[in-house]
């Protein structure tokens, strides 16, 4: 087809956009000012959501256009205008993206809180708490179909029920596409009055590889220069707690049990949000498969438990607290909240080993682009609780932690500060040891540039934060740290970015022997959907020297169910000849039908007197993974999983029921944590009231 555009499609185009900016005459000024000020409509009545735009109150709500491409630092090929109201319940949002070849528009993603970022979409950032914080920003996004993704300050869990529901409607035409959004403001954890709203809008278009920006905040997103909509009356909501019961239970050949369960939450006139947990959901009935890929430390798993996930990020860093610590539990309870230029989180939990834990966060923006965080781990337990392997433990464990950041922007990029300082303690003076680091960074913006980050540290061997993610490996050392690297964004060519870099560090132990010395450098270039990356990696790990050359491939990474690549290790790693080959596909078989298969394979030849084998042998280690899903509705979904691995064959399938409002269900048939297939019935069943 033509690129050209016929002169009738281009008339009818320029008639409808002028009636538009007639009609919708209170544009905002987001091109002479930093702070744009967005005046706040009312909208009565409110508007239908239908994706039309055809309600009164678009008329005369303002319009947000000028959006920029601060990566390309040019303005976007197609126009995008955007208009803002609110009243008694809700806020409101209307779109007109605006695309020459709406026949190319990409929405292939169906599922609610999937991943649409290869689709066409526009999302709404709202700073509530008017912090100018990215992080601390509700995010709205829809795409062409409809398809709604959103992202709650500090996490919440995945029931739409008990996170908040907003609705959303979209519409292709002619002319591109629309979209409608209500968004309740029972959502937002925040008192009633009147409040300042720090907004921006960002659009992703795929066929031209341009992401749209409003207002113009430079390429790394400077947030204080967010639009700011003033005005804007939060009702008094009327909060009741919210209870999601749950019930889980199995059958297999040596079991049968079940056990009931609950969360609850309830969110204070102040916003300060209370959650309590009681017996929850402790296992993991869809286990994460991890890679062969060989690591020396421990590998960090995803927690998908609400009590967790709600509120995660304002507890501690992983570094002292890793929520995988807290195995099965009894009960806990758990409050976070914005007071002010303040944010707190508290978290206590109580386990099956009779063992308490407690974490908590205080974090203070005194200024913009100043940041004060102090956090702490706290464990209390009787002598005879279980203990990991190698790990000093005590009655009593206590983890603290303190952090200043300063940054500042520097052209389209900017530079940053901070310093960090850490202590643990414990009853026994089996773990009292310090942590500190210094670091710097500069870095470009989105349209490419040089990058340096520079990182000085020092961890005694006392140092043992008994909750967290931390190897006792790590402990009494120095080191430095120091990382270039050149990244640069093409427009309109075959290659659309290439990146060079290099990566050094040096620790020794405090008497003086090393403990690790390497040297990685890498590059790698490609187009949106296509793309190389190589990379040289030298350890000096004694009593092991290890060299890799890590090689990657892929492709149609713009694409949801088709992307695919090939990656490859080879060299030398912890005293062994290595090798690792992996490849993955993802296959649209039809519609609703999708599958994609990924296989690794690795290879460690042992020379005789090794210390993991004497012996010396060589190592075949291989796993094929083929997983299957079919959509029976945006809601509910079957799938199927088989691993054939060197350690067996083994395999479940499911069914995935999650609705906007009712009974989330999930139905599995196998063991995703066993080895070899195992006969097992696991049911687990979720509703909020």
């Amino acid at each position: 087809m033509s690129a050209v555009m016929h002169p009738a499609r281009w008339l009818t185009i320029l008639v409808v956009l002028c009636g538009t900016l007639v009609r919708a005459d209170q544009g905002v000024d987001a091109v002479s000012a930093d702070h744009p000020l967005i005046p706040a409509v009312y909208a009565n009545p409110p508007p239908a959501l239908d994706g039309l735009l055809d309600d009164l109150v678009w008329s005369h709500a303002p319009r947000l256009d000028n959006f920029y491409c601060p990566d390309l630092k040019r303005l976007p090929s197609e126009s995008t205008l955007v208009w803002l109201a609110y009243d008694s319940t809700h806020l409101y949002l209307a779109a007109r993206c605006c695309d020459h070849r709406p026949d190319q528009i990409r929405m292939e993603e169906t599922k609610r809180g999937g991943s649409i970022w290869t689709d066409d979409y526009i999302e709404l950032h709202l700073d509530v708490a008017h912090q100018h914080r990215e992080d601390g920003a509700y995010k709205f996004a829809v795409t062409p179909r409809g398809t709604q993704h959103e992202v709650i300050p500090e996490g919440s869990a995945s029931k739409i029920e008990w996170r908040g529901d907003w609705e959303a409607a979209a519409r292709v035409d002619s002319l591109g596409w629309t979209a409608e959004v209500a968004i309740p403001f029972v959502i937002f954890n925040r008192p009633a009055g009147n409040h300042t709203i720090g907004v921006a809008v960002t659009r992703w278009l795929p066929r031209t590889q341009e992401g749209m920006l409003w207002p113009n905040m430079g390429a790394k997103w400077d947030y204080t220069k967010n639009g700011d909509w003033g005005g804007v009356t939060f009702p008094h909501v009327s909060r009741r707690p919210t209870l999601m019961p749950y019930m889980v239970g199995q059958a297999s050949d040596s079991t049968r049990d079940g056990y009931l369960g609950l969360d609850t939450k309830y969110t204070t006139t102040k916003g300060i949000v209370l959650v309590g947990t009681l017996y929850p959901d402790f296992r993991n009935v869809e286990s994460e498969i991890l890679g062969l890929d060989f690591s020396y430390g421990e590998r960090e798993r995803a927690d998908n438990r609400p009590f967790f996930t709600e509120g995660g990020e304002s507890l501690p860093s992983k570094g002292i607290f890793y929520s995988q610590r807290v195995e099965e539990m009894y009960g806990g309870g758990k409050l976070y909240g914005q007071v002010g230029n303040h944010r707190l989180g508290l978290l206590d939990a109580y386990d099956r080993d009779r063992v308490n834990h407690m974490a908590g966060k205080w974090y203070w923006q005194p200024v913009p682009r100043l940041e004060i965080e102090h956090r702490f781990a706290w464990r209390h337990g009787p002598e005879d609780a279980p203990r990991r392997d190698g790990i000093p433990m005590a009655t009593d464990n206590l983890a603290f932690e303190s952090k200043v950041e300063k940054t500042r922007m520097v052209g389209d990029g900017g530079e940053g500060y901070e310093v960090h300082g850490a202590f643990t303690r414990t009853a026994s003076d089996t773990s009292n040891g310090y942590n500190v680091k210094a670091e710097y960074k500069r870095w470009s913006g989105g349209g490419g540039g040089p990058g340096l980050e520079l990182e000085l540290g020092q961890t005694s061997s006392g140092f043992m934060p008994i909750d967290g993610l931390f190897d006792l490996e790590d402990a009494n050392q120095r080191s430095i740290e120091l990382t270039i690297s050149y990244y640069k964004r093409r427009d309109r060519t075959w290659l659309q970015w290439w990146e060079v870099g290099s990566y050094g560090h040096y620790a020794a132990r405090f008497n003086g022997n090393l403990y690790a010395r390497t040297l990685v450098m890498w590059g790698g270039g490609g187009s949106s959907s296509t793309g190389l990356h190589a990379e040289l990696f030298d350890e000096n790990r004694p009593p092991y020297h290890d060299r890799t050359i890590n090689v990657s491939f892929w492709w149609n990474d713009d694409k949801l169910y088709t992307k695919g690549g090939l990656w490859s290790n080879i060299g030398r790693v912890q005293g062994t000849d290595y090798l690792l080959l992996g490849i993955n596909q993802g296959i649209r078989i039809w519609g609703p039908l999708s599958t994609k298969l990924s296989a690794q394979y690795r290879r460690r030849d042992y020379p005789v007197g090794h210390e993991d084998k004497p012996e010396g042998s060589i190592e075949h280690q291989y796993q094929l993974i083929s997983t299957v899903q079919y959509d029976i509705t945006t809601e509910r979904a079957v799938s199927g999983r088989l691993i054939y691995s060197h350690e067996g064959m083994n395999g479940y399938c499911s069914y995935r029921q999650t609705l906007r409002k009712g009974l989330d269900l999930f139905l599995i048939v196998g063991d995703p944590s066993a080895e070899t297939w195992t006969k097992r019935i696991a049911l687990k069943a979720m509703f909020v009231l």
